[in-house]
């Protein structure tokens, strides 16, 4: 699952981590905010995966090794459809990939939001919480298992995740935060 939404801007990496490991990867063209908010995304991120799942052996895939991934955003997406998998008794997934994840939609103040809070490296807080915004107008939502997995409730019976962090990024903290549940 891609950051920000945009299918296009990831796929020079879907293809090159397709030929580098010699795997079916299938990005997902989820529907987006503020046409589509919560819970739109993850609906469609996760008919994605069973798709994917239903499909794996007609691709040349093996179904029980589904692994998903994800950037930003898209960290989230990953974290949450490995969660509505597991609450579903959905397809099995062996392993996420999360990076710089953002794992979280409450407006706490981690030292890294602080710290590089000025947008200078593209993402700032009030970018974050428009976004957050856009995508969960009913706030209701901005602590939820699905939109907030470091916060949910249950984070047992998940598979194994890398979680991979940049130092001057606002979500490092809360990517690391994830990798500690």
């Amino acid at each position: 699952m891609e950051g920000y939404g945009n299918i296009h801007t990831h796929d020079n990496i879907v293809r090159s981590l397709a030929a580098r490991t010699n795997s079916i990867v299938i990005a997902v063209g989820y529907r987006v905010a503020p046409a589509y908010p919560f819970p739109a995304a993850i609906e469609d991120s996760y008919d994605a995966l069973v798709w994917a799942y239903t499909n794996a052996a007609d691709l040349g895939g093996d179904p029980s090794s589904i692994a998903v991934a994800g950037d930003s955003a898209g960290g989230n997406i990953a974290t949450v459809v490995t969660l509505m998998s597991r609450d579903r008794n959905g397809p099995g997934i062996s392993a996420q990939a999360l990076l710089y994840p953002l794992t979280t939609f409450a407006d706490i103040e981690f030292d890294s939001r602080l710290k590089y809070d000025s947008g200078y490296y593209l993402l700032s807080r009030s970018v974050m919480m428009r976004a957050r915004d856009t995508y969960t107008p009913d706030e209701a939502f901005w602590v939820h298992d699905y939109t907030s997995p470091l916060d949910a409730d249950n984070l047992s019976n998940l598979p194994p995740a890398i979680v991979i962090t940049a130092e001057f990024d606002p979500l490092r903290d809360e990517g690391e935060a994830m990798q500690k549940n």
